[in-house]
């Protein structure tokens, strides 16, 4: 850290990865103690720090974004998050879809001359 004006710190620091560099800046945030105290609970099961969970949301709402934009520029409409539990959810009912699967399998596989069985 290096004083500036005697009261004030420099906090930003420079980490080289390939040609970009990363500048790592401290952020002061206002939150409920006992959210943080939950929080860190997690976070040290998780053996993360707080920092870092608070980086990886930062990310995911930057990726969400250009998520967001890029499907406008395609014209694909909302691009909903799919978590694997979401994709049985929302898939057709009535089908046997590993029944279904299984037989595309098979086909491919005969096709290319695998015996899948």
């Amino acid at each position: 850290m290096f004083p500036i004006y005697g009261f004030i710190y420099f906090y930003t620091y420079i980490r080289i990865l390939g040609d970009i560099m990363v500048y790592k800046r401290k952020l002061t945030l206002s939150i409920r103690g006992d959210l943080i105290d939950e929080v860190k609970k997690i976070v040290v099961e998780r053996g993360e720090s707080l920092s870092s969970v608070v980086e990886k949301y930062f990310e995911y709402l930057v990726f969400t974004r250009w998520v967001d934009e890029l499907a406008r520029d395609l014209e694909l409409g909302s691009l909903e998050p799919t978590t694997s539990s979401e994709i049985p959810s929302g898939r057709p009912k009535g089908f046997d879809t590993a029944r279904i699967v299984r037989e595309l399998r098979n086909k491919r596989s005969g096709m290319i001359g695998i015996d899948d069985t």
